[in-house]
């Protein structure tokens, strides 16, 4: 019985420890600062500063989803599909190597309260 009390009693505190993730940021904020515009201004920049080549094939086209933080870091959301990476696999790279140098990202605000977003 105490171990069933146990196990009971983990399983809720991590229930109401876990932090749900939004999938879509509220209407009227943005996930970077200055947005998308600035999002994509820094990121040219970070190209030309960092000396990074463009991939050779100009058709290459990746997205990267990731999750901001309520400390404003990010994680990768691995892709379900990876035949995407295969197809991109320049554009996928050159876009990682980017986001590590971007530092613009801003956590989502519910109810007053930071929060994870994709």
């Amino acid at each position: 019985m105490k171990k069933i009390t146990l196990f009971l009693t983990t399983f809720i505190a991590a229930a109401v420890c876990a932090q749900q993730i939004l999938d879509k940021y509220p209407e009227g904020q943005n996930w970077y600062e200055g947005g998308n515009k600035q999002f994509f201004k820094e990121f040219h920049e970070i190209l030309r500063q960092k000396n990074l080549k463009p991939c050779d094939n100009k058709k290459e086209l990746y997205t990267q989803r990731f999750v901001v933080y309520p400390d404003a870091n990010i994680k990768f959301v691995r892709d379900e599909d990876q035949s995407i990476i295969e197809e991109s696999p320049c554009a996928a790279s050159l876009t990682k190597e980017v986001f590590r140098y971007l530092d613009g990202f801003v956590p989502a605000v519910v109810d007053g309260e930071k929060v994870p977003t994709l």
